[in-house]
């Protein structure tokens, strides 16, 4: 869907294409993170930075993701797709 809205080029939002939402969690996961990056460290050599500090941060915090993982897994059952 394209929005009639110009976006700005300082905007925080993210927008992902619908193939996203069939991909399994680490997948969509990581596509989310790394455009996050992009926002972030305004896609020029601070990217690289963002990125390496978000990976820690996602690693020191794994646990907290079961809980989505588990409720994505459940949603993708229920479609009845499987990226996989």
């Amino acid at each position: 869907m394209i929005s009639s809205k110009k976006q700005s080029c300082y905007s925080q939002e993210v927008f992902l294409p619908s193939s996203v939402f069939v991909a399994d969690f680490a997948q969509a996961f990581a596509i989310f993170l790394h455009e996050h990056t992009h926002i972030l460290g305004h896609d020029g050599s601070r990217v690289s930075d963002v990125l390496t500090k978000l990976i820690e941060s996602v690693l020191r915090n794994r646990k907290k993701l079961n809980a989505s993982e588990e409720a994505w897994d459940k949603l993708e059952r229920g479609s009845g797709t499987n990226a996989n």
